[in-house]
């Protein structure tokens, strides 16, 4: 058999056919341990202050340290990729041909679905940070500028990246999870850029940028981030080439399942807890990433496992609302004033079980 055949055959076995199927299925059931895995992303006490010091100031937690090193820079580190991959592959992947039309169309669409929501969900925060900083100044931690003192521009930049607003401010928008809308909007508005690169260099620009990614390419552009590029691109050159990365993921799942297993725990075992990003690291988290894809297809295509439609539907919700309700109950869980180990390895569990709890109550 010829290597150009071997090829052929390999595209044609992963190509997509029909519409939905295993694909969609999957997509659906990884929609909501997503969500979860961003509250557990969320979850650290590392950088919890009491009086202005660290929590753990003058006290050793070392178990706490490597669960939270663990899951905040190894595990949890997936979701937000895998999400951009997902929403490269679903724009492009109904289409036969890009189109100026198509591409006005879809753009109308996520202005709805998307910046509507967005800017709502800012307002909210921002509203909340207000009443909050008046009504329980003892909640505030002291890093950030009061809302009472914000400039006009102030105002404005915190829809965008509050680093404009608070000196060491997280490069996201008020909402700070909403980072991941706000770059996913502007890979939708360049995404006619992709197409074409991806149209005629092909596999090239997706190897290209995933290779970037994990040698921690930095664009240094609030709202292009090197992981948006790159994961959108390569979830986009899966739905144009309509190849099918649900079917290559799990058939490929426990070549993907050894390597990570082995990368994360030669990570934690010669890292330790250093919360230093390294090259390591993404590539963990690169691999993660076609892991849970993996995982998820087995368990549909095996089992035909299910996540109930109500706990699919409030994923949106989860994301957007989450931040400040677990804020509260870490501040709150910090300011008991107990050094244990135990308690905080406990706590950061405990803390985004209460938070989604009362999310899906509510």
């Amino acid at each position: 058999m010829t290597e150009n055949n071997s090829h052929t055959m390999c595209y044609e076995y992963f190509k997509l056919t029909g519409g939905g199927g295993i694909y969609s299925q999957t997509i659906t059931l990884l929609r909501f341990p997503l969500a979860v895995l961003i509250l557990l992303l969320h979850s650290s006490f590392e950088h919890e202050l009491r009086n202005g010091v660290s929590i753990f100031e003058g006290w050793e937690a070392p178990i706490y340290h490597h669960i939270d090193f663990l899951f905040v820079q190894n595990i949890c580190n997936i979701a937000v990729p895998l999400f951009f991959l997902i929403s490269g592959f679903l724009f492009f992947v109904k289409d036969d041909a890009f189109t100026f039309d198509k591409y006005k169309t879809k753009l109308r669409k996520k202005f709805k679905s998307l910046f509507i929501p967005y800017i709502f969900w800012n307002i909210i925060i921002l509203l909340l940070y207000i009443v909050v900083q008046n009504v329980a100044p003892s909640m505030n931690s002291g890093r950030n500028k009061l809302i009472a003192e914000y400039t006009f521009q102030d105002f404005i930049m915190s829809f965008w990246s509050m680093s404009y607003v608070n000196e060491g401010g997280v490069s996201g928008p008020i909402d700070s999870p909403l980072w991941f809308i706000r770059d996913l909007m502007v890979m939708m508005v360049v995404s006619p850029i992709f197409y074409c690169l991806i149209r005629k260099l092909k596999m090239v620009v997706p190897i290209l940028l995933a290779i970037a990614y994990v040698l921690g390419v930095n664009t240094g552009i609030q709202g292009f981030s090197m992981a948006a590029i790159a994961f959108f691109t390569i979830g986009a050159y899966f739905g144009i080439a309509k190849l099918n990365f649900v079917k290559m993921s799990g058939s490929l799942l426990k070549f993907i399942g050894v390597i990570y297993v082995t990368l994360l725990m030669g990570i934690v075992m010669f890292m330790g807890n250093n919360n230093e990003q390294t090259s390591i690291i993404r590539l963990g988290v690169f691999i993660g990433v076609f892991m849970a894809i993996g995982i998820a297809s087995y368990l549909v295509e095996r089992h035909s496992f299910k996540i109930s439609a109500f706990l699919t539907g409030s994923t949106f919700f989860i994301f957007a609302s989450h931040s400040e309700i677990l804020k509260i109950s870490i501040r709150l869980t910090s300011r008991i004033g107990i050094e244990s180990d135990l308690f905080y390895c406990l706590a950061y569990f405990i803390c985004p079980m209460i938070t989604l709890i009362i999310l899906l109550y509510v």
